[in-house]
């Protein structure tokens, strides 16, 4: 009977992360529908993007990470439209250095899924509350950075960008971009 008892705790315990995603909200229509900017149906999915500014005027492209999502680009593109600017903030994957668990978690799927399902949420809040007391443009960015975790498929889109984001070598697009003549000044 303790055997059986063991095994049902070990279940649960295993289970736990998976439940807890199937309770956060769902990233539907409705929640869609109080974004600005808009969306679209890529290859592998949907995604948020903005423009601001007058579609004549010169284009500047703030690429941002997916924990960090397209409003810490407001006061910036607001500054950059000021300039003449028209600006598209659009997401990229994430490329930061890896540490090891995060290393460990992007080559053992399985046990690396269950091990981010559990800790991320906890690691993000506590990095995004660092960043608290900064002074930022953006009005209540931690508590929009943290809102994120609400959502439905957020956690398993950092797992994917974790171990995805940077497979592919982009030097073709880039030198694409270079052969077209198109003007590029990256920061």
């Amino acid at each position: 009977m303790i055997w059986v008892l063991l095994c049902l705790l070990v279940l649960g315990v295993a289970a736990a992360p998976y439940a807890a995603e199937r309770r956060r909200l769902v990233m539907d229509d409705t929640a869609r529908a109080d974004a600005p900017g808009a969306f679209i149906d890529l290859k592998h999915g949907r995604t948020h993007y903005r423009y601001f500014g007058p579609q004549s005027s010169p284009l500047a492209v703030c690429v941002h990470g997916l924990t960090t999502p397209s409003f810490v680009f407001e006061a910036l593109a607001d500054g950059l439209v000021a300039k003449g600017y028209r600006v598209l903030v659009a997401p990229a994957g994430m490329g930061h250095e890896l540490g090891p668990l995060a290393k460990f978690i992007r080559v053992m799927p399985g046990i690396g899924d269950w091990l981010f399902m559990v800790g991320y949420g906890r690691s993000h809040r506590k990095g995004t509350e660092k960043e608290r007391a900064l002074h930022s443009a953006v009005p209540f960015v931690v508590d929009r950075q943290q809102r994120e975790l609400q959502y439905r498929g957020f956690l398993p889109s950092v797992l994917s960008s974790l171990r995805n984001g940077l497979r592919a070598q982009a030097k073709a697009d880039h030198q694409s971009i270079h052969d077209a003549g198109t003007k590029a000044v990256a920061i």
